[in-house]
C-alpha cells in the first residue's frame, strides 16, 4: 500500500459488506508504541486509548484515510465472491484486481464523474 491508493471498506461485524470506498492519505508501519499511533490517529479513530495500547503490543500498521464516499447500494460478501474481489471471508488488508474494482463500482451506483481508475 502507499499514499493515494484506493481503499474499499468491507464492513465484516453487521453487514457483510462493501460500503464505502476512500483513498489514502497516509501510512504508517510497523508501529509498536501507542502513544505514537495516537499522535498520528488523534480523533480520527474508532479504537479507545485502551485498545490501541493492547494492539501496539504487535508492531501496527497505521493508515489514515481520505472517506470519498458511501455506495449507493453496498456490495453483499456473496457478490465479492462471485465477481472475484474475494476467495473466502477477508481476514486481513486484500488487493483486489481492477476489474474487480470496476465491477464493485458499478454494482455499488457509483457515479463514474467522481472516481478514478
Amino acid at each position: 500500500m502507499k499514499i493515494g491508493d484506493i481503499v474499499i471498506f468491507y464492513r465484516s461485524g453487521d453487514f457483510r459488506s462493501v460500503t464505502s470506498i476512500g483513498v489514502i492519505d497516509e501510512l504508517y508501519e510497523n508501529i509498536t508504541d501507542s502513544d505514537e499511533v495516537l499522535k498520528y490517529v488523534g480523533k480520527r479513530t474508532v479504537y479507545s486509548r485502551l485498545d490501541i495500547e493492547e494492539m501496539a503490543q504487535s508492531p501496527l500498521k497505521v493508515i489514515l484515510f481520505r472517506h470519498h464516499f458511501h455506495l449507493k447500494r453496498p456490495i453483499q460478501f456473496s457478490e465479492l465472491i462471485e465477481i472475484g474481489a474475494l476467495a473466502g471471508p477477508p481476514q486481513t488488508i486484500t488487493e483486489i484486481t481492477n476489474q474487480s474494482y470496476q465491477e464493485i463500482k458499478y454494482r455499488g451506483g457509483v457515479d463514474e464523474r467522481y472516481t478514478v481508475c
